[in-house]
């Protein structure tokens, strides 16, 4: 149930009774860098006023502040971070580039509404692909919470490759979970800010994948929940 909405930049902001979260929908195509989906979220909320909804409102503008997501175009993704695969092994981002275009995606998996929202997007934008994960890309999702669990990250794995259905997608989409500095180094290299919030006790994230090229260079941001398959295969070709 929404309590409240607000509107910034093109950027709305949805505070819900169960989860905290920010959803950008963009009006336009960005011709910035190669960023598909226009401007990302970001922060610099300011503003005061009185009583109870107005202070709900405030909080939740201040916690907003921390969370956005800036178009590191070019940026090198540190491909020696170490992450624990779906089967619970040691893996490095180096092993999993294997000479294709990646789609990255960060979310944590027992989020309640907006990360199942991402992949349930991406899901629907590359079915009309004739280009399949594991061969002409590969995708890898990692988990933002550190308290998650390869457990967790294989029922997700299932539940999306099934969900997939091509063959070949076992080997190309990876889940990850991590430690809190692996996690911490590869949001920051891609620009993804987030926060947690302790009363509603979920996280306040973006809506975002990100495109990157086979060595690990960042190309495009696709903003939302919703991904034009065109626009998606284009990044990929191009990346």
């Amino acid at each position: 149930m929404i309590s409240s909405m607000w509107k910034h930049n093109g950027t709305y902001i949805i505070y819900l009774s169960v989860c905290l979260t920010v959803l950008a929908f963009p009006p336009y195509l960005s011709g910035q860098g190669g960023g598909f989906g226009g401007q990302p979220p970001s922060g610099g909320w300011t503003g005061t006023t009185a009583g109870p909804a107005a202070m709900e409102a405030n909080a939740a503008l201040a916690i907003l502040n921390d969370v956005g997501i800036d178009q590191n175009i070019g940026k090198q993704i540190p491909l020696d971070l170490s992450f624990r695969d779906e089967s619970g092994n040691q893996v490095t981002l180096k092993e999993l580039y294997r000479g294709k275009p990646v789609i990255l995606t960060l979310v944590y998996y027992d989020c309640p509404m907006l990360c199942t929202d991402v992949l349930n997007g991406l899901n629907r934008s590359l079915r009309p692909l004739d280009f399949s994960a594991g061969e002409e890309f590969d995708i890898i999702t990692v988990s933002f919470d550190p308290r998650e669990t390869p457990t967790l990250a294989s029922e997700k794995k299932h539940q999306y490759v099934t969900s997939y259905g091509r063959d070949g997608t076992t080997e190309g989409w990876r889940f990850l979970t991590g430690e809190p500095e692996s996690i911490k180094a590869l949001t920051d290299a891609v620009g993804f800010r987030y926060t947690y919030d302790d009363d509603a006790e979920q996280f306040a994230h973006g809506s975002s994948i990100i495109v990157t090229t086979p060595v690990g260079v960042v190309s495009h941001y696709f903003f939302g929940i919703e991904y034009p398959p065109n626009h998606l295969r284009l990044a990929l070709i191009e990346a």
